[in-house]
């Protein structure tokens, strides 16, 4: 991810208007100097004078521009995120009219031939020393890398015969991750087993720090502690509280992202098992407490290891959304050291797009592979843990469109453009 801020100089143009203008202003000097007319010497002082008032007018509207772009940078396929702009101006009488923002968007991985957009957000006008925001939705449909690259700001108010202008040099990366799908309750039991068994490493802790689950009678072997005397006067049973204890279980993962065959079907799974790690990740949440470590082997080969969070759980979707599949991967030795990095009991889960193949001897290996779960993508073993609702996907994007009102085509991205004074459709993407 990448941030750079810079503006340009202010520059001037004439516009197509002030071309045929400026021609006509032209083709009456001449005549007027050939023949001597005075009329045609006052009518082109006459119209000399718009040009130098639009000239002066557009100048100083730019110049006491402040502009500044946010944006969410780590976002899934399938979602949408806002731009906003923020528009300051900072002089102290002249409003600025009419600003027109044109961003351009770019796919940097992978790099894909001819893949920008452009998308321009009209701001109707910015009074002295306040600050206006105008916003536009972007819409990814793809993983990878994308980058808002310098902006152009410029406006032709209030004659239209000439354009000031200065280019806004910032460049923002948005990291798009796999598109999230749905888990299947065969999926979520298995997550409950996974962290409550016997394999997976525990630490001990207190009963101080189990959460309060519910009342029941009492048995033998509880707490004289755990008796809820309120409950047990009002019914006249010993009634005990019933503690939940928190699962504080690690958990690994690795993601093999192996590709041999370019094919539509192999792409497919790639990008299938892709989703399905996006999805286990963002739901982990609700079943880890523990530390989880995150192997990705593909192009190149990272260990993301930590507490599962919002900033562990960004980091994870960036390796996703810039990882490309090889067929030369070192998984060996991502295995090996995945299971160096977690305590012997914890199970290892391998999501790949090929069967588990054969491995060479190595020390520790057939320790760490009597640990692994092998989850196929594409297969009926894959089809009972994860799936997409598509009805639910058509729905959802059905929606987008309509409410961007759009009529023409657009391709990766869709883009709605708004200010907090009207709102501007824009079709350019």
């Amino acid at each position: 991810m990448s941030e750079n801020t810079l503006r340009g100089r202010r520059s001037i143009r004439l516009t197509r208007e002030g071309l045929y203008f400026f021609f006509i202003l032209c083709f009456i000097i001449f005549g007027s100097v050939l023949r001597q007319i005075g009329l045609l010497f006052m009518l082109a002082g006459l119209m000399i004078v718009p040009l130098i008032l639009n000239w002066r007018f557009v100048m100083s509207s730019v110049y006491y521009l402040n502009p500044r772009r946010r944006t969410n940078r780590v976002i899934n396929a399938g979602q949408t995120t806002l731009v906003e702009w923020q528009i300051e101006n900072t002089h102290r009488w002249l409003t600025s009219w009419a600003i027109k923002i044109k961003d351009e968007i770019k796919q940097i991985e992978p790099v894909v031939l001819e893949q920008q957009s452009n998308v321009e957000l009209l701001i109707p006008q910015v009074a002295p020393t306040e600050t206006v925001s105008g916003t536009y939705r972007l819409y990814f449909g793809n993983r990878g890398v994308y980058r808002l690259d310098s902006a152009q700001i410029s406006t032709s108010f209030p004659i239209g015969l000439l354009q000031g202008k200065f280019n806004f040099f910032q460049t923002t990366d948005i990291f798009v991750g796999p598109r999230l799908g749905d888990m299947t309750p065969t999926w979520h039991q298995r997550m409950q087993s996974l962290v409550a068994g016997d394999q997976s490493s525990q630490r001990r802790r207190g009963i101080e720090q189990d959460e309060f689950y519910a009342l029941r009678p009492w048995k033998s072997g509880d707490s004289l502690r755990w008796i809820h005397w309120r409950s047990s006067a009002r019914t006249g049973k010993i009634t005990v509280k019933q503690f939940d204890q928190k699962g504080d279980r690690d958990f690994a993962l690795l993601f093999d992202c192996w590709l041999e065959d370019v094919t539509v079907v192999n792409q497919k799974n790639v990008e299938l098992a892709a989703s399905f790690t996006a999805t286990i990740v963002s739901e982990l949440e609700q079943f880890v407490k523990g530390q989880v470590a995150i192997s990705f082997c593909g192009q190149k080969q990272s260990l993301a290891i930590g507490q599962i969070n919002a900033g562990f759980t960004q980091e994870i979707t960036k390796q996703l959304a810039t990882i490309q599949p090889s067929s030369n991967s070192d998984l060996q030795n991502a295995i090996l050291e995945l299971a160096s990095k977690t305590s012997a009991g914890t199970p290892l889960i391998v999501i790949s797009t090929r069967p588990q193949p054969m491995f060479e001897n190595s020390p520790g290996l057939d320790a760490a592979l009597h640990r692994i779960d092998w989850i196929q993508a594409g297969t009926d073993h894959f089809a009972e843990l994860f799936h997409f609702d598509q009805q639910r996907y058509k729905d959802d994007l059905i929606a987008i469109f309509k409410s961007q009102d759009t009529d023409d085509d657009s391709v990766g991205l869709d883009v709605e453009a708004q200010t907090n004074q009207t709102a501007k459709v824009v079709k350019d993407v």
